[in-house]
């Protein structure tokens, strides 16, 4: 399965976990899975995915007529990152290379 992340600001951050075709997203205390086992060949959008997480975090689904899913997931990010007192050079370099990275378009094979 494709998972294709796409950037948003927000000032939330969503939790995803994977099992075969299943994807279970966490918002704060509330989480949710989605099973794309049954979706046949064709694309169904966000609005058209029953949720009942507070923010609309599965943005689209594909299946190709081989098979092939794809999974377009909301990648939200802060609008800026504040570095923590007791934070050390190594970790606010890896925490901003992170954020950085989420403000891109990107995919994963899971």
């Amino acid at each position: 399965m494709k998972i294709v992340y796409t950037p948003q600001l927000a000032e939330f951050t969503v939790d995803y976990s994977f099992k075969n075709e299943t994807i279970t997203a966490s918002i704060g205390g509330a989480s949710d899975s989605v099973d794309f086992s049954s979706l046949t060949a064709g694309r169904c959008r966000a609005g058209e995915i029953e949720t009942s997480l507070p923010r609309d975090v599965f943005r689209g689904a594909e299946r190709t007529e081989s098979g092939e899913l794809t999974i377009w997931l909301l990648n939200p990010y802060p609008e800026r990152l504040i570095r923590e007192d007791d934070e050390s050079d190594q970790d606010y370099a890896e925490r901003r290379a992170e954020w950085q990275r989420r403000q891109e378009q990107y995919e994963e094979i899971v």
